[in-house]
């Protein structure tokens, strides 16, 4: 019989732990398909709405935006508090006002009021994603976080494909208010189900010996067999406390700076994959039909490439695959714009590009949730992840203006080479910093699962 568990991998490894992970990474799931179905359903939605409130096409650019800077704040601000009163409360907290303000979102009447409740409903959203990744990753052995993380993420697209779908039948027929009725209640079916059956991160509460009574209160619900003298807070009790300049000592500045540079850039390259192709693709002579249809080969990709990524990471590493990925992911969407007339080569990069920078996207979550130690994990991924959103906030306006500024759809397709490069050579500097050797340790470290006595 083997030792009792001593080790935070050794607890996590346990049979009796693996049945509540595997819950909490269901729901975690089921709530960033929520982002992904509210960023596509929207999108469908706008004509509807435009003609319903009187407010012009144009002017849904700004709406897009509110909800994407809501997400952006959600995520920088919120993330924080997670690591102080828990993940848990947070992510409740945050699904419950993304609920409550889609909702809201069906009694808007002007453009002022569409962008307040957008924004509102954006910070709740970009507040949960973060901490979800958190809580999840913190059930699981860290060999096995790019698997997670690739499921959690693959969440979005699947959620982007219902979006469309759902957006596509409903609205002839039960109108745009129906659609946010929908997003608006399935936030509120799922927090019970994660009150109930989505137990504290038990990482969270062994990194501060002020929460060792609900950690033995916790593990004897989970495990009772475990012997009552078992404290797990013991290990953690030389950490300090959850502060905003612990997220820049681990690792250093320069690695902080290292990891937000490609989550900006790779976000911003997948909003605008989404968001403007289809514009981009009419505009050189495609079919709407047609352009849905690429979107929906990238969102499918996307979705396969996160599943797939998560094991291949857990294998080689972070810093050999994400690079590649986007370089992969380059090679397919650069050309796209230049591919009009030739619909099995057009459709092929399309989901091509979906898979690689979706790939990369899930890749630098695992990268972050391994990067930051658990006392500051939730923040630094927060902090991280905010970055992205950013660069979601500022890829729709950047394409804009280069047509505007006249450049073609073929160009512009090329140019989205600049970020992504940008994104690889972040991550290949980010290799050579003493603290990488960190992540490529816990990767490798094999701990058995432990019997108990």
């Amino acid at each position: 019989m083997t030792q009792t568990p001593s080790t935070m991998e050794d607890l996590i490894s346990l049979p009796q732990i693996k049945p509540v992970a595997r819950r909490i990474i269901a729901l975690g799931c089921l709530i960033i398909l929520l982002d992904g179905f509210d960023t596509q359903a929207i999108g469908f939605a706008a004509s509807s709405m435009s003609q319903d409130l009187g407010i012009a096409v144009r002017h849904f650019g700004v709406v897009f935006s509110a909800g994407l800077v809501g997400a952006l704040l959600g995520a920088f601000i919120l993330s924080p508090l997670a690591d102080r009163f828990g993940r848990k409360p947070i992510i409740e907290l945050t699904v419950a006002i993304f609920g409550l303000f889609t909702l809201a979102t069906v009694f808007a009447t002007s453009l002022e009021t569409m962008c307040l409740l957008r924004f509102l409903a954006g910070i709740g959203l970009g507040g949960a994603i973060p901490n979800i990744i958190s809580h999840s990753v913190e059930y699981v052995p860290a060999r096995r976080r790019g698997f997670v993380v690739g499921l959690l993420y693959a969440g979005f697209p699947v959620g982007g494909m219902l979006g469309s779908g759902i957006a596509s039948l409903i609205i002839p027929t039960l109108g745009w208010q129906a659609l946010f009725i929908i997003g608006g209640i399935l936030p509120f079916a799922l927090i019970p189900m994660f009150h109930l059956w989505a137990p504290e991160s038990v990482q969270f509460l062994a990194s501060s010996p002020r929460r060792a009574a609900k950690l033995r209160a916790l593990l004897q619900r989970l495990a009772p067999e475990l012997p009552t003298t078992f404290n797990m807070a013991r290990e953690r009790s030389a950490q300090k406390r959850a502060a905003i300049s612990e997220v820049f000592a681990a690792g250093g500045v320069t690695g902080s700076l290292l990891i937000w540079l490609p989550f900006f850039m790779i976000l911003l390259l997948l909003i605008v994959m989404v968001l403007w192709t289809p514009a981009l693709l009419q505009q050189s002579g495609l079919s709407t039909s047609q352009s849905v249809l690429v979107v929906g080969l990238i969102n499918l990709g996307s979705a396969l490439g996160n599943i797939w990524v998560g094991r291949t990471i857990d294998k080689f590493g972070p810093f050999l695959i994400i690079p590649l990925v986007v370089i992969g992911g380059t090679i397919c969407l650069a050309p796209m714009g230049a591919l009009i007339n030739t619909p099995m080569l057009l459709s092929s990069c399309a989901a091509g590009s979906g898979f690689f920078f979706g790939a990369a996207a899930s890749g630098m979550l695992t990268l972050s949730a391994s990067w930051y130690p658990a006392h500051v994990r939730a923040t630094g991924l927060g902090w991280a992840y905010s970055m992205g959103r950013l660069g979601q906030v500022i890829g729709p306006l950047l394409t804009g203006g280069l047509l505007a500024a006249g450049l073609s759809v073929q160009l512009i397709f090329v140019l989205t080479a600049v970020p992504a490069t940008c994104a690889a050579l972040s991550i290949m500097l980010l290799r050579t910093l003493p603290h990488a050797a960190n992540i490529d340790r816990q990767r490798q470290e094999v701990t058995p699962v432990p019997e108990v006595h």
